[in-house]
């Protein structure tokens, strides 16, 4: 399949609230049980997509590994999860159709266990079972501590399809379910909503859909947003690169933001944002993000 031909040719022109309201998406759960101890969530889900990363490879085209296109026979997992697709007008790179989130589960006696979600947009979420299977496949070889590796207890795949657009007047609290990584360039929280936009016109494509709005006034009303309550800490760490074996920085935030403002024009962004996270590092479990009214 030609998917850099899907994302870019034969769109069909929708608004935001119209993408929203037709918006789909599939969500692999996994249950698994292991030694979690000191890790959070996100590291979880970094882990299992460090895992995912070789097995994805293995079962890729030589064009694929090579981060070229892959247009012979069958679609090609990798290309479709990992290659870069193309480009929005403004130049940024259209964002992969997934993201990655975990979190522990409490249990009483014995091992902890945890939950790990690999959602899926657009096109990715109808090769839900194919990636499904791959991400099963991993845990044969074992993911986790090399003597203690994490065991896969049960998955299950939901589909959804269509998003209802909250009403959310002139205020709104934004709780960080997993550490939030914003662009290098532009940290503060005052980009979150800006960068949203860009990032679900992107998501667009996979649902092969132009999104038709004025992006210039959307811009300028998320920039009117106020933070009227920042209840969050600033976070700088190092992880490690299995693909490319060099140690990263990694800066990020964390906690409770509260916002007021003219929200409603923004309400089908910001309805999206629990499912389809913000910022980078979204494939690490970055990004993640509720709503509280």
């Amino acid at each position: 399949m030609d998917i850099r031909a899907f994302v870019s040719s034969n769109l069909v022109s929708a608004s935001p609230s119209e993408l929203a309201e037709n918006f789909c998406w599939a969500t692999i759960s996994l249950l698994i049980e292991g030694d979690f101890e000191s890790i959070g969530g996100y590291d979880i889900a970094r882990r299992v997509r460090g895992a995912l990363w070789p097995t994805l490879t293995k079962n890729a085209c030589h064009q694929a590994r090579e981060g070229k296109p892959c247009n012979d026979g069958p679609i090609c997992l990798l290309d479709l999860l990992w290659n870069e697709i193309g480009r929005l007008p403004r130049g940024r790179e259209i964002p992969k159709p997934w993201v990655l989130r975990a979190f522990r589960k409490p249990v009483g006696a014995g091992r902890p266990r945890a939950i790990v979600q690999l959602v899926l947009f657009g096109l990715a979420s109808t090769y839900c079972q194919l990636i499904a299977n791959l991400l099963i496949s991993i845990f044969e070889n074992g993911v986790g501590h090399w003597d203690k590796p994490w065991r896969l207890l049960d998955h299950e795949i939901i589909r959804d399809e269509g998003l209802e657009i909250q009403e959310l007047g002139n205020g709104l609290s934004l709780r960080l379910l997993s550490p939030l990584k914003l662009r290098s360039e532009d940290r503060t929280m005052s980009n979150l909503i800006p960068g949203l936009i860009d990032r679900i016109e992107g998501l667009g494509r996979w649902h092969g859909v132009k999104l038709e709005c004025d992006f210039g006034a959307l811009r300028n009303i998320a920039r009117s947003i106020e933070i009227i309550g920042d209840r969050t800490s600033q976070h700088s760490w190092t992880r490690r690169s299995s693909r490319s074996g060099t140690t990263i920085p990694m800066n990020d935030t964390r906690g409770l933001i509260k916002l007021r403002g003219d929200l409603e024009p923004l309400a089908p962004f910001i309805s999206l944002l629990p499912v389809v996270h913000a910022g980078k590092d979204t494939r690490h479990g970055h990004g993640w993000i509720s709503l509280v009214h």
